[in-house]
């Protein structure tokens, strides 16, 4: 293990990471510390005001600078992705239709339905014990408006060899249609299955949805450009909010890289929403600028508000 990866998981250790965030709540706004770089340093904070509007307010700008520390928003429980389901909070509205695509367990389905209560969630699931557990979930908390989708997406119609994790241990969401780092490491605990695939803007005519598809959730294991790709026409159409996981190497596998991002949404926001850790619980939204450092992150893509420049007179 690098000295990187032992310092991180040092950091992500809940009872060291926080004690050690106690000290680097000193140093959060110097990038570098000894002409190293900090792992304490905030580019980026969201913050919220008493009204619940959020704000982006990059480090040493108005915004972050008066803003008292108890507005910034942070987590300090270990509850799973507890930035993803604040973003989903801000984004959702009662009456969207909403694409929870890896659904896996329903963790986030059963959040979504409940926000988007007037609306509905299609749930994308093809492994059926995983498909299986988000309907149980769904029912055992009364959910009505959710449909189960069981079907991988990509960009073409068929069937695709997965490598579905079968052993549990924390890894249940690991399975995927690429070969990744999880399956090279333990082949033992995966086995394949064919599954079908179709692409989203397909589907999304089957259903029949008419109503405004106003923000989709995605994480497949690496295979979200292929779903993209296949859903170019639903995405253009209805313009939804997106948080989508993206993985540097996952990404190079398929020859595409951050940037693709930027070429294929030119008309939206794309910010990277790193994880919180103990040592470091705001949640930070930074713009995409350049390709970042090998990461794995969740990306927040926002379509950008009208804009019009008037005529000189």
């Amino acid at each position: 293990m690098s000295l990187k990866s032992s310092l991180l998981e040092l950091l992500n250790h809940p009872v060291i990471g926080r004690a050690a965030g106690l000290l680097g709540g000193f140093t959060a706004g110097q990038e570098k510390l000894g002409g190293l770089t900090n792992p304490f340093y905030v580019a980026d904070y969201l913050v919220e005001n008493d009204d619940g509007i959020a704000y982006h307010a990059p480090a040493g700008s108005y915004l972050a600078t008066r803003t008292r520390p108890r507005r910034r928003v942070g987590f300090i429980s270990r509850e799973y992705e507890p930035e993803v389901q604040f973003l989903m909070r801000k984004l959702v509205r009662p009456d969207h239709i909403v694409l929870d695509i890896g659904a896996n367990v329903g963790v986030h389905t059963t959040l979504l339905a409940r926000l988007a209560h007037q609306g509905h969630v299609y749930a994308f699931e093809p492994v059926d014990e995983m498909a299986e557990r988000n309907s149980l979930n769904c029912s055992l908390n009364g959910i009505r408006n959710v449909t189960l989708v069981r079907c991988g997406l990509g960009d073409t119609d068929g069937e695709l060899e997965m490598n579905v994790n079968v052993s549990g241990g924390g890894y249940e969401g690991t399975s995927s249609f690429l070969a990744t780092s999880h399956i090279a490491e333990r082949p033992a605990d995966y086995v394949s299955r064919k599954l079908p695939v179709r692409r989203l803007d397909d589907v999304v005519a089957e259903l029949g949805i008419t109503g405004r598809i106003g923000f989709i959730k995605m994480d497949t294991e690496g295979f979200e450009p292929l779903i993209i790709d296949g859903g170019r026409r639903t995405l253009a159409e209805h313009r939804p909010a997106l948080i989508v996981e993206a993985h540097s190497t996952r990404l190079a596998r398929l020859g595409r890289s951050f940037g693709w991002y930027r070429e294929v949404f030119p008309d939206y926001h794309i910010l990277l929403a790193p994880e919180p850790t103990p040592a470091n619980p705001s949640l930070q939204l930074i713009p995409l600028d350049g390709e970042p450092p090998e990461t794995c992150v969740n990306l927040l893509l926002l379509p950008r508000i009208p804009s019009v420049i008037p005529a000189a007179p």
